[in-house]
């Protein structure tokens, strides 16, 4: 049963009436106001006991996941094509959260990495590329280089997002 509004007499700050909706959810009733001043337009939100909240609270039933890192994002979406074995310490800030992956190598995908180590701490990252005309190539970045992100962190990320989507083979 959904809980009464609020402050239904409340006016918004202009003195016009506030129009109400409720959001029902497992974690009880959240409430958002609009003003019916179009010119206007406040809004506010106001949970049923009281506690001061905001568009997030009214929006998701629990508080939102903390940030993580990006290259902790691909580590995660990863684990589900992938297996991860832990890797020397990271040479870039001696963190111990380093892993190592491979990749299969298909006729299909010839530009992905076939092994992987990453650095959950810093965001290191070494990626090696086998080339049949060139040979092995093994490309080393910095955490930084998942801020713009350079080109081989897209071209990875890439790589992991659309594995993922891929449908797998019951030979696999």
């Amino acid at each position: 049963m959904p809980q009464p509004r609020p402050t239904s007499n409340a006016v918004c700050s202009c003195g016009k009436h506030l129009r109400w909706e409720a959001r029902q959810s497992n974690y009880g009733t959240r409430w958002l106001a609009t003003c019916a001043n179009p010119e206007c337009g406040e809004v506010v939100i106001v949970r049923v006991d009281g506690d001061p909240t905001g568009l997030e609270d009214f929006l998701l039933d629990r508080p939102p996941e903390p940030y993580k890192a990006p290259w902790v994002r691909l580590f995660l979406q990863a684990t589900t094509i992938a297996r991860w074995r832990g890797a020397d310490t990271c040479p870039d800030c001696s963190g111990q959260l380093a892993f190592r992956t491979n990749f299969p190598m298909t006729r299909e995908r010839r530009d992905d990495p076939f092994e992987i180590v990453l650095c959950l701490d810093c965001g290191r990252t070494q990626m090696s590329i086998w080339s049949p005309p060139n040979g092995l190539h093994t490309t080393v970045l910095p955490g930084q280089a998942w801020e713009g992100p350079d080109d081989p962190i897209i071209a990875l990320t890439q790589a992991v997002r659309q594995r993922v989507a891929a449908p797998r083979s019951d030979a696999e």
